[in-house]
């Protein structure tokens, strides 16, 4: 999960991305979609703004682990 308010990945998170990253370049013609969401900051631009942050983090996160960005 993230903390709160946050794109900051708890640990337990990036060990399970790590997994799904293993899962993804063991079968690379496998594609998924990342969504975000966030908690209820203050305006919805903000919602959107924390939704693509932790969304951009996920997939960053996979990439790191080896998965192909077009995955």
């Amino acid at each position: 999960m993230f903390s709160r308010y946050s794109s900051r990945l708890s640990l337990a998170m990036k060990e399970g991305l790590n997994k799904v990253a293993a899962e993804l370049i063991e079968n690379p013609t496998l594609l998924i979609q990342i969504s975000g969401h966030s908690d209820f900051v203050e305006t919805k631009d903000q919602d959107t703004i924390l939704s693509y942050k932790r969304a951009m983090k996920v997939k960053s996160i996979l990439v790191q682990y080896g998965v192909r960005k077009e995955q």
